[in-house]
């Protein structure tokens, strides 16, 4: 917090630093301030067991501070300790596939930010940075580039606090998450010359004022980009440290979360969302992760939001795939232990066969969910295959288990076991169930309904959504099958609807 205040000091400042009304006092009370901040910040550096986004907060902090303040006596000090240390604990906090360990999609775009302005800044003023910071730096990229959806958000992986660096767009209150990777990524392809980046965001929902951050950077140097001359890869995308998958249909994005309890197990801003996803098609969101909305203002919404059924999940019984300490708001027990079975990242036939096994359970059972995730390309459609309950209980032994969808605000309506998206233009979506190994739609040990939950789009902000919940009773080695089929009009629907189940029913 400190830090992002001095850094947005500096910002206010150097815009009205020509204005006649900065006299001679304001100025010597400006400068006295930000070297408090600067003291403050080495004195109180938050470099405990597990890192964080505050510490690398922190270290460029006294970067910007240790260029910004020169030749003040503690300057160098602090600008040397930002930057080694910074090389240091960006090796430790980011994976190798360039994700942040925090195991939130959020504070990976956050961080991202801060490490971009602070090598910017440094690069402004001829400071040298380590190659593996600016390497790591372009991997950052690389992750945004991969996990952005088509409507220019972030899917909400763990928390979001909407955490901002520098805020410059014009229309954050509107922004999903109350970021702008879109515009962060826009700037990195300029920085780093990649205009595969650029195809990224202009792939996107794509809006003018993107580029309003590389404006304030860059200014007219922006260059002319036509973004209907590039081509974007649209292959899907899996980032095997971190856990999450990107998977691409014809017209249609579904990115999965298949990670670890993030720093180090430590878990603090990571959810009970192991096996959840969230579903685009088009440029329009259908089934959203919820969010996080407040964190110690409410414990129970806090807790409600990082809990199993706030998520597109299979739930056991009332069983959480973590243990959620009540009131340590900032800590998940690491009970789930992730296996992916299998992945394939083929073009328009992605699939991955993911489980994982947990030991939360008050009772001494082992908890397990085991779920695959096929596009089936001639029918454009999903197919989600799940199975679940107590690995302890025998095969034999049926739990009632729970699967959920929350829908970002859509109108929708359920008709027997079919819920079906009402919007008046565009594409729509119809969930179904397959049934278990009956190979029928509508089986009866399936329970449909549909009730009002909450989504966060953004930090303190909340709203009704619906939540559809598939209640069924199934031993451990029953499958319950679930479609996701896009549609643009009732006959195609149904026609598409048809083939499926004869395809079905001939296989």
């Amino acid at each position: 917090e400190v830090s992002i205040r001095a850094v947005n000091l500096i910002w206010a400042y150097e815009l009205m630093r020509n204005s006649v009304n900065l006299d001679k006092k304001f100025i010597f009370n400006f400068v006295k301030s930000l070297c408090e901040h600067g003291k403050y910040i080495v004195r109180n550096l938050e470099d405990g067991w597990p890192g964080s986004n505050h510490y690398i907060a922190d270290l460029c902090g006294l970067v910007w501070l240790g260029i910004y303040l020169q030749p003040f006596s503690e300057s160098k000090h602090w600008l040397d300790i930002g930057l080694s240390k910074l090389t240091e604990e960006i090796a430790l906090q980011v994976h190798n596939d360039g994700a942040t360990y925090e195991d939130s999609t959020s504070y990976h775009v956050f961080i991202t930010e801060m490490i971009f302005w602070t090598y910017m800044y440094c690069e402004l003023n001829g400071v040298d940075i380590s190659i593996k910071l600016r390497n790591k730096l372009i991997d950052m990229f690389e992750v945004i580039s991969a996990v952005v959806r088509p409507d220019g958000g972030m899917p909400l992986f763990g928390d979001c606090d909407s955490g901002r660096w520098i805020t410059l767009e014009s229309d954050r209150d509107l922004l999903w998450g109350g970021q702008d990777p879109c515009g962060l990524l826009f700037a990195g392809s300029i920085f780093f010359s990649r205009d595969d980046w650029q195809s990224c965001v202009f792939r996107s929902n794509w809006d003018v004022k993107r580029q309003e951050l590389s404006l304030w950077i860059f200014g007219d140097d922006i260059g002319d980009v036509s973004h209907s001359s590039l081509e974007s890869d649209l292959n899907s995308i899996g980032l095997l440290d971190s856990g999450w998958y990107v998977m691409r249909g014809q017209d249609s994005f579904m990115v999965v979360q298949a990670g670890k309890t993030g720093s180090d197990g430590w878990g603090g801003h990571s959810h009970n969302d192991v096996l959840s996803f969230e579903f685009v098609v088009g440029d329009r969101l259908f089934v959203v992760d919820p969010g996080s909305y407040v964190y110690t203002q409410d414990y129970a919404l806090r807790n409600m939001y990082r809990s199993t059924a706030y998520h597109n999940v299979l739930q056991v019984e009332s069983e959480e795939m973590n243990r959620i300490p009540i009131h340590d708001l900032f800590r998940l027990n690491n009970d789930v232990k992730v296996t992916v079975n299998q992945w394939v990242n083929k073009s328009l036939s992605p699939y991955l066969d993911v489980e994982y096994v947990s030991d939360a359970s008050a009772t001494g059972r082992i908890i397990y969910h085991r779920r695959i995730f096929e596009y089936l390309i001639d029918f454009d459609c999903w197919l989600l295959s799940d199975s679940g309950g107590y690995l302890s209980d025998g095969e034999d032994f049926s739990s009632e288990l729970s699967i959920y969808f929350h829908f970002a605000k859509i109108p929708v309506e359920l008709n027997g076991d079919m819920l079906l998206s009402c919007c008046d233009t565009g594409s729509n979506i119809a969930i179904f169930p397959l049934g278990g190994d009956t190979n029928k739609q509508g089986s009866v040990d399936t329970n449909a309904s549909i009730c009002n939950g909450f989504i966060s789009a953004r930090y303190g902000v909340q709203e009704e959504a619906v939540v559809l919940q598939y209640k069924i009773f199934a031993t451990i080695r029953d499958v319950h099958r679930t479609i996701l089929m896009p549609f643009e009009s009732a006959s195609d629907l149904e026609c598409r609807y048809n083939d499926l189940l004869k395809w079905i029913g001939a296989k």
